[in-house]
């Protein structure tokens, strides 16, 4: 798997980490959420194998959802 270099805050670590297979964050704004969405991604996206040991191939997909709302 390629290595990607990425610098979390320690909030964005600790979730980082979790061992739950989905990551639900409540935070406010500036917290980081996209960016560390975007990172999550990059890394799915470059594994070979999921966390269920499922081989993955270049026809595997990455799927961000997220949810909008005016503020």
């Amino acid at each position: 798997m390629a290595e990607i270099q990425f610098n979390l805050h320690p909030a964005q670590a600790e979730i980082h980490v979790h061992p739950g297979r989905f990551k639900i964050v409540a935070a406010g704004r500036r917290f980081g959420k996209t960016v560390f969405s975007v990172i999550r991604c990059f890394e799915e996206a470059l594994a070979t194998e999921n966390g269920r040991g499922v081989k993955l191939d270049s026809s595997s997909e990455v799927i961000y959802i997220g949810i909008d709302r005016e503020q």
